[in-house]
């Protein structure tokens, strides 16, 4: 007897039979043991410069502007984007993944430290931020 005659005299047979082996594949998809999510830390840092009192466009040309070309210079630089209000500018540069996180950030801390004389005096704070992934 073919399998093909017998599964089609015994419909309900071979029904049942894909059902139930629908059945333990979801049941394994779904109980399947997972593995964690792999650690990733995107090379991508904000500096937050606050500088009371002045307006969008003297803070670009006085602060953003400086910065930009400072972190231009940079290796492995993938993009920079500034956003300036009144008094706030916010200058997030990413780099290229393949990059160390650890040692960008040293990189982003000195080439900052070495522009700040050249910064107006009167800037309350720049503070450097990592992003990170929630966990």
């Amino acid at each position: 007897m073919k399998i093909t005659d017998f599964s089609v005299k015994n419909y309900q047979f071979t029904l049942i039979v894909f059902v139930m082996l629908a059945a333990i594949g979801i049941n394994s998809l779904l109980n399947m043991p997972r593995g964690e999510d792999p650690d990733t830390n995107a090379p991508q840092f904000s500096a937050i410069v606050i500088y009371p009192g002045t307006s969008p466009k003297d803070i670009e040309e006085l602060v953003v502007d400086p910065i930009e070309k400072k972190f231009n210079a940079m290796d492995d630089v993938k993009r920079i984007r500034s956003e300036i209000n009144d008094g706030l500018a916010v200058i997030q540069i990413e780099f290229k993944y393949e990059t160390d996180p650890d040692k960008k950030y040293q990189d982003v801390v000195r080439e900052l430290d070495a522009i700040r004389p050249d910064l107006p005096k009167d800037i309350l704070s720049i503070d450097i931020q990592k992003f990170t992934l929630p966990m």
